[in-house]
């Protein structure tokens, strides 16, 4: 039931802000959902993403290619190169 409920939540937060970056949605969801830890949350995006109900853009910036950075979008949207 939580796992649903968080699904639907991630959905409305991502299609109300018609994007956002990963550590802005966890911060969101940290304040919703007090008990599930990170690595749930992110299992759970996970599983939207391999589902097609999210698009995860994975970037890395020039000065810190060390470390990937995540951005969601809702689901039907488009990315350009």
């Amino acid at each position: 039931m939580v796992n649903a409920q968080v699904k639907e939540r991630v959905n409305a937060i991502v299609n109300a802000h018609q994007g956002l970056k990963s550590p802005e949605l966890f911060a969101i969801l940290s304040v919703e959902f007090i008990g599930l830890s990170k690595y749930e949350v992110a299992s759970l995006i996970e599983e939207m993403v391999g589902a097609g109900l999210l698009i995860e853009v994975e970037y890395c910036l020039p000065d810190s290619k060390h470390r990937s950075r995540q951005f969601y979008l809702p689901k039907g949207s488009s990315v350009n190169p």
